[in-house]
């Protein structure tokens, strides 16, 4: 492997683009302090010998739901720098999104494949065509994240160390019509004297307060204007959760996969979830809302129940909270809760039926008795005909086989 890579860096020095389909962790290109612009004229297609992207979690906004069309390029710099970079589209039309991570860790590409590393930057949002299509990392950016749909092109710069491998990964989730540029800066956070020292002392301060704190702001997804919000957060050690306000700081406990509902009057619910890790910084993420559309699904976690039974779990009561908020909020707003039954390799039984039903009405009493009119919730029980895994390998599986969903059926 490690003869490989340097052969593959003298074929860099000598050539002016790059041609290579590098679609594979293990066969990223390396990127030195020293390259600044690269032109991938060929169309990255496909995801290699290796799909490495595939999301065990679907709700991480952090990542890509899945590799398509991707390329892999290994950042290293000799100095402690601030690093953004611009990737530019040949073509306008083509959507590239990027994820950034640290990848000194010893078996990066395998720790990948199982999602156990989180990125430390990444845009997921749609091309905006009035800028180009470009995205990349910028200092000016407010947020280290931008999740799926309409959002900024641009996530928050990094700093990176000194003779660290550092893995960026672009990919397109359509196919793409052409290739791209990707431009480079390295700014040197170096110190020249006395009072430049106990300035960085200040910020290394700063940062190590702010260790493993998220500053939220809620945003309108068409007018970026800030919105008023209410947040329902499920952690490991408060799985049951709990509601907090909008636009503050909430310091997540260590090493905790933390999940985020985002509740407000006029928008559809916006759910995210975080990792963040013991030696992380501080974050700032930016949560745009999309306003309510009809014959659509709410996205929020899953409703739990025991097995053959209509009872509700304790640790669905964050689902609960969050469609309550929701209804109250938007009193406006009717649904259809749609029951669903695991039945794998069973066919779809009249008590398949009544059961998904049966655990459709117990959403629906629930709202009922915290005072939503009955008129707004219609209950539709599907059996197992929808499961999503037909042939579930754990529980965990067997448990999202038993779910309600929630679908807008009409906005008054």
């Amino acid at each position: 492997m490690r003869l490989f890579l340097i052969v593959f860096y003298l074929f860099l020095i000598s050539q002016n683009k790059l041609k290579a389909q590098n679609n594979d962790c293990n066969s990223a290109v390396i990127l030195t302090q020293a390259d600044t612009l690269y032109s991938h004229k060929e169309r990255p297609l496909g995801y290699g010998k290796i799909k490495e992207l595939n999301q065990l979690k679907k709700y991480d906004s952090t990542f890509f739901k899945n590799e398509k069309n991707s390329s892999w390029y290994i950042l290293n710099s000799p100095y402690k720098a601030e690093l953004t970079f611009t990737i530019i589209p040949d073509n306008i039309n083509d959507d590239y999104d990027f994820m950034f991570f640290d990848a000194s860790v010893e078996g990066f590409c395998d720790s990948i494949k199982t999602a156990r590393i989180k990125p430390l930057r990444s845009n997921i949002s749609r091309n905006d065509k009035a800028i180009k299509s470009v995205t990349g990392l910028n200092k000016n950016a407010d947020t280290a994240f931008v999740g799926m749909g309409v959002g900024s092109s641009f996530s928050k710069d990094v700093v990176i160390e000194a003779g660290k491998n550092y893995m960026l990964v672009l990919a397109n989730d359509k196919t793409p019509l052409a290739g791209y540029v990707l431009k480079i800066n390295y700014k040197e956070i170096k110190s020249n004297s006395v009072a430049v020292d106990s300035l960085l002392a200040k910020m290394e301060a700063e940062a190590q307060k702010n260790k493993n704190r998220l500053q939220l702001v809620f945003a309108d997804a068409e007018t970026k204007e800030k919105i008023e919000t209410d947040i329902v957060v499920r952690t490991a050690s408060v799985d049951t959760g709990f509601v907090i306000s909008g636009n503050n700081s909430y310091k997540f406990p260590l090493n905790s996969s933390t999940d985020l509902m985002a509740v407000s009057g006029g928008f559809m619910i916006e759910k995210r979830t975080y990792q963040i890790l013991p030696d992380s910084s501080g974050y700032v993420d930016t949560v745009y809302l999309r306003k309510i559309v009809p014959d659509s699904y709410l996205d929020i976690i899953p409703f739990y129940f025991e097995g053959n039974t209509d009872k509700l779990l304790p640790k669905s009561k964050p689902a609960l909270t969050t469609l309550l908020l929701f209804l109250q909020k938007n009193s406006h707003v009717k649904i259809e809760i749609q029951g669903h039954a695991n039945g794998p390799k069973q066919k779809n039984l009249k008590e398949f039926k009544r059961l998904s039903e049966k655990r459709a009405d117990a959403i629906k009493k629930y709202l009922l008795y915290q005072g939503i009119n009955k008129k707004r919730c219609h209950v539709e029980g599907f059996g197992n005909s929808m499961m999503l895994f037909p042939d579930p390998k754990n529980d965990e599986e067997s448990e999202l086989n038993r779910r309600v969903e929630i679908k807008i059926v009409k906005v008054d």
